[in-house]
Order: structure tokens, then sequence, then C-alpha cells
């Protein structure tokens, strides 16, 4: 656990951390999820995300790095960025999929959470990101500072995306795991905000993401 945390593969949830977030009225708590797989051994297989103390939903693997760009500031780490793309120089060398994966590692992210309407809660979520990119599936020249700029655009966009839905998930489930109340409470004064207060809006808060990527240096011989 403190080898995939440190890695930022799982959230961090020492016993304070949990119970901070427990008692924290628009905060909720979120636990790995621990599994046995066979000759593998012991896996982080998800994250379980709470509503109270009860459980109300699972995260895949997958998501807890999205859950991580939002909560959390990255200072390393790895990630393979599925890029769904028509653009034709992104299909080149991907002609049967039309897909194309972006390997990326030395990940450096920074986010910030605002409160931009206080009667109908809405928030803008701004995310800053950066790294190396090691791979790309698709036989795209990086060398044209053109191509890097797509290849940024099309992450941008991907990363977006899966965001987005991750957001729309935990709404689903009345989950606040990102602290969207906790910055609601902080911003407007004497809001007198409860649990049960949060829930009733948090689920029609409207959330804008957005996201900025650029890679500081490639892996790939140009």
């Amino acid at each position: 656990m403190e080898q995939n945390t440190k890695a930022r593969m799982m959230p961090s949830s020492t016993m304070q951390e949990v119970l901070h977030n427990h008692y924290t009225v628009g905060k909720e708590p979120v636990m790995p999820i621990i599994s046995k797989n066979g000759n593998e051994g012991i896996i982080f297989s998800g994250v379980a995300i709470f509503k109270g103390s009860k459980l109300v939903g699972k995260i895949n693997t997958e998501q807890s790095f999205y859950l991580s760009l939002i909560t959390d500031k990255y200072k390393s780490g790895s990630k393979d960025v599925l890029i769904e793309s028509a653009n034709p120089k992104l299909k080149e060398g991907n002609e049967r999929t039309n897909k194309t994966v972006a390997a990326l590692d030395s990940i450096e992210s920074n986010s910030n959470i605002k409160l931009i309407n206080n009667d109908k809660p809405e928030f803008d979520i701004d995310i800053k990101l950066n790294a190396r990119l090691l791979e790309v599936t698709s036989s795209i020249d990086i060398g044209n500072p053109q191509n890097m700029k797509l290849i940024e655009t099309e992450i941008e966009k991907s990363v977006k995306k899966e965001i987005e839905k991750l957001i729309a998930y935990c709404q689903s489930k009345n989950s606040d795991v990102f602290g969207l109340g906790d910055t609601y409470r902080s911003a407007v004064r004497h809001s007198h905000l409860t649990d049960e207060k949060w829930y009733k809006m948090y689920k029609n808060a409207k959330v804008n993401v957005k996201v900025e990527f650029s890679v500081i240096r490639t892996g790939l011989n140009e």
C-alpha cells in the first residue's frame, strides 16, 4: 500500500485522513480496494467511495488516476492515455483502430477548485498537467511543433472527458470525494452547511473542467 500510494497508483487513506474526511462536512472519504489475485498475490483493484459511513460505489484503477489529479498533486508517476481522434495525422499507423495511445511518465500536476456561483452551486476545476512523452502509437512526426501541439490538445480532451465521467458518476452516487462541499463551505460565509443540505445541492451542482497539458520533453527518437 505504501509503494502504490507513493507511486500515486492508489489514494492515500491513512486512518487520520479517512476519519478527517468522514467528519468534514462537504467531503467524503475514499479507501483502496485490496484483492487477492491468484499467483499475483495481493493487488490494488479499485477505490471505494462513500456517502457518510456507507459504501455507495466503486471506481476502477484507471479512474483512480483522474481522482488523484483533482484531489492531489502529482510529482511523479506514469499513465497511458487513450486518444480517440479521427484526425488523419493521428490515424497514420493506426488505421485499424482509429485510436492512439500516448505513454506518459514524470507526470506533474496541480489542481484548483473554485466556487463561481453560490445560489446554484457551480465550480471551476482547473488542472495543469505536464509530463514526458515516452511513446505514441502513431507514425506522426513529433518533431513538427504543430504535431506536438495536436497531441497535447488531444490529451487535454481525453483527460477532460474522463474527469467529467468520473464527476458525473460520483454525483449519481451522491458521494463528494472531491471536497466540493468543503470548498463551498469555506467560500460562503455563514452557510451553516450540513451533510443533508449539501447532499441535496451536490447532485445538481455544475462542474466546469479545464485541463492544460504540455509535454516537457520526449523520450522518443525524433
